[in-house]
C-alpha cells in the first residue's frame, strides 16, 4: 500500500471525526479489502468517481459515514451485522474499468449505461475478488442485496445467464470463475420488482438500508451545485468534461 493511499484515508477520518477506538475497529473490519490490489488501484488515476475523488476514496467516506450511521442504529437493533454492511460499502462501486470518458467502455444501450449496469459488475468483481467474504451464504446474500440496491431511486439492469451477452458487462472472464449459488443470488435479487430490462427493487437488508443512506449523504455533501449535477449525469452519459 502507498503512503498516499494512507494519508487520502487519514484525511477522510479525520474529516469525519472518529475517535481512535472507533478509527481501530473500523480498520480492523475494512483491511482486508483497503489492502487489496484492486481496492489500491482505484485509490488513484485513472479511477475517478464524478470528479477529482478516486473511486477508491468515495468507497472510503462512505464506509465511514456507514460506520457512524451503523453504531446509532445498532444501539435499538443489536443484531445488526456491522462487518456486512460495511463491506457492502467498501465493495458497491467495484467496477472494473475507468469508464468515463472512455468509448471503449461506453455502452451502447441506454438500459445498459454505467449507472444501471455497475452494481452488477461490482458484485461479480466482489465475488471473484474476495471470496473468503462470501463463504457464508447468509452473509453473502446480504452483501449482494446492499450492492445492487445501493443505487435506489436509480433502477438497477436485470441479470439472467441467458442475457449475458446483452449487458455489455465489461468483466465477462470474471464472471466465470463466480460460484454458481451466488450468481443464482445475483439473479434472483437483479429480478424483483421488474419491469423490462430493470429492476426497481426498494426492499433490502438493513445492513444494504444504511449503508444506501450514507451513499446518498455523502454524495450530496460532495456533488452540490450545478457544475456536480452535470458530472454526475455521467452515469447515463459516460461523459464527464470535468475530467
Amino acid at each position: 500500500m502507498s503512503e498516499d493511499s494512507f494519508k487520502k484515508l487519514n484525511k477522510l477520518l479525520e474529516k469525519q471525526q472518529l475517535d481512535k477506538s472507533m478509527q481501530d475497529e473500523l480498520l480492523n473490519i475494512i483491511m482486508p479489502i483497503f489492502s487489496s490490489d484492486e481496492f489500491q488501484k482505484r485509490m488513484k488515476s485513472p479511477y475517478f468517481h464524478h470528479n477529482k475523488i478516486t473511486l477508491g476514496e468515495h468507497l472510503l467516506e462512505d464506509t465511514i459515514v456507514t460506520y457512524k450511521l451503523s453504531k446509532e442504529y445498532i444501539k435499538k437493533h443489536p443484531h445488526f451485522d456491522l462487518s456486512v454492511a460495511l463491506q457492502i460499502s467498501m465493495l458497491h462501486d467495484l467496477y472494473t474499468f475507468p469508464w468515463q470518458n472512455n468509448k471503449k467502455y461506453k455502452a451502447h444501450k441506454f438500459y445498459n449505461k454505467h449507472g444501471f449496469r455497475h452494481p452488477i459488475e461490482a458484485a461479480i468483481n466482489a465475488i471473484a475478488w474476495h471470496p473468503d467474504l462470501f463463504k457464508d451464504k447468509d452473509n453473502a446474500y446480504k452483501v449482494i442485496d446492499g450492492i445492487v440496491s445501493h443505487m435506489y431511486p436509480l433502477p438497477v439492469r436485470r441479470y439472467n445467464t441467458s442475457d449475458t451477452n446483452k449487458l455489455e458487462l465489461n468483466n465477462y472472464d470474471i464472471l466465470k470463475s463466480v460460484d454458481r449459488e451466488l450468481e443464482e443470488m445475483l439473479i434472483t435479487l437483479t429480478n424483483k420488482m421488474k419491469l423490462g430490462p430493470f429492476s426497481f427493487k426498494i426492499k433490502v437488508c438493513p445492513e444494504g438500508r444504511i449503508m444506501r443512506k450514507a451513499d446518498k449523504i455523502v454524495s450530496l455533501n460532495n456533488f452540490r451545485g450545478f457544475k456536480n449535477f452535470k458530472s454526475s449525469l455521467s452515469l447515463v452519459t459516460g461523459t464527464n468534461k470535468h475530467l
